[in-house]
């Protein structure tokens, strides 16, 4: 029995509020590498779409999006408005418990489950992807690959995403980008 509430319940609205504790995560599905300058655009009853060429969970594909004039890098998808991406900024530099981005590589070694880019080590998971990207041209790549003759072929630019949002999580995805297509 409640102070000051009616007796009877049939004519009660009842007000339900609901919080989840925790953080929000970035998730490497939340990721597209937008590989083409120029969008084409395209108009609906909403206004104008659009749309990229984008590197997105291992496949190419075109992805409509709300925002135009986004150059070539990674982009974090942090909303969908319209059933179209919307992008921030696109990712240039580290945040620790997130990405690690490095350029100027001069020497990529893996060992066992280590990868070390230049003089830092990097734990990476059982299924880590690594994609070589090259203007429009995305290759996956193993990461025992990766060595002397990745830098000498100019993919010194590296973009290591982290599992989960912590700084000591393992490196689930590498993005290597040649360095005219990093410009």
């Amino acid at each position: 029995f409640l102070i000051g509430a009616e007796e009877s319940n049939e004519d009660l609205l009842l007000w339900v509020y609901c919080t989840q504790a925790g953080s929000v995560t970035t998730s490497v599905e939340d990721l597209v590498y937008i590989l083409n300058e120029e969008a084409a655009v395209s108009k609906d009853d909403n206004g104008n779409i659009y749309t990229y060429t984008v590197w997105q969970n291992g496949k190419k594909v075109e992805l409509d999006t709300n925002n135009d004039g986004k150059g070539v890098g990674l982009y974090e998808v942090s909303t969908y408005t319209d059933g179209r991406a919307d992008l921030g900024t696109p990712i240039t530099s580290s945040d620790p418990e997130k990405f690690v981005v490095t350029e100027n590589v001069g020497e990529y070694k893996f060992s066992g489950s280590v990868l070390s880019v230049d003089t830092d080590r990097y734990r990476l998971t059982d299924d880590v992807k690594v994609y070589t990207i090259d203007g429009e041209t995305v290759k996956t790549v193993s990461p025992s690959s990766l060595g002397q003759k990745t830098v000498d072929d100019e993919f010194t630019t590296a973009i290591l995403v982290r599992e989960k949002d912590e700084a000591d999580a393992d490196v689930a995805v590498i993005y290597l980008v040649k360095a005219e297509a990093a410009a």
